[in-house]
């Protein structure tokens, strides 16, 4: 069924409008706040708002400038313009892509060719947590925040379900380019979870942190 806020997946374009960014992913169901200033950019917004709304945003090496080979779209829920030129955007992540190659366009902005088979299943995942899992992954969470400095909004992540925790968490979060793209390129959420708390823990027990603690 349509919605006013979902492209069903069937309607997923088989082309669409590319944001390379480093050190950001955008998961299903979770938001992503955005500013678009440079010309190329607002000239994407405008191909998106005239087309499906549908922004994909993907990795680039930050080496080579090779894009990642699977990201993630969002639709523009919500845009506004500033007095400076620039346009502020939310994007809504709705589903996974495996990037099958990407055109210039005349005004700047990379048209990329996707293939959403691969993740359909993002549409209706689920992750269940038993309470007792969920207490000791927050832990972990919180002392990863305390020792990066970063503010952690318990009663945020308290009115959210396992999966909308979990993907935003990786959406939001400040983990490294690397580990940001494996959690990303994992297909079910049960191994998504498994990962994000193995390294949560193992942050939580690394040298630097055992030697802090004396």
């Amino acid at each position: 069924m349509h919605t006013l806020f979902k492209t069903p997946f069937n309607e997923l374009p088989e082309q669409i409008p590319l944001f390379p960014l480093n050190n950001v992913v955008l998961m299903p169901g979770a938001r992503l706040p955005l500013n678009l200033f440079e010309p190329r950019y607002l000239a994407m917004l405008e191909y998106s708002m005239k087309t499906s709304r549908l922004i994909g945003m993907v990795q680039p090496d930050e080496e080579t400038g090779e894009l990642a080979r699977v990201g993630g779209v969002g639709r523009v829920q919500f845009f506004n313009e500033t007095s400076e030129g620039r346009i502020e955007i939310v994007l809504t992540g709705l589903c996974r892509f495996d990037l099958i190659g990407s055109t210039l366009t005349d005004e700047g902005f990379l048209l990329g060719q996707v293939d959403w088979q691969r993740f359909s299943k993002d549409y209706d995942a689920v992750l269940n947590l038993n309470p007792s899992r969920e207490q000791a992954f927050l832990e972990h969470l919180e002392n990863y925040a305390s020792a990066k400095n970063l503010f952690l909004d318990r009663r945020s992540l308290a009115h959210l379900n396992g999966l909308e925790m979990l993907n935003g968490l990786i959406t939001v979060m400040p983990f490294p380019a690397r580990d940001k793209q494996i959690l990303l390129e994992i297909e079910q959420p049960d191994d998504r979870f498994d990962w994000l708390e193995t390294y949560l823990a193992m942050s939580d027990s690394s040298p630097t942190k055992e030697h802090s603690r004396h």
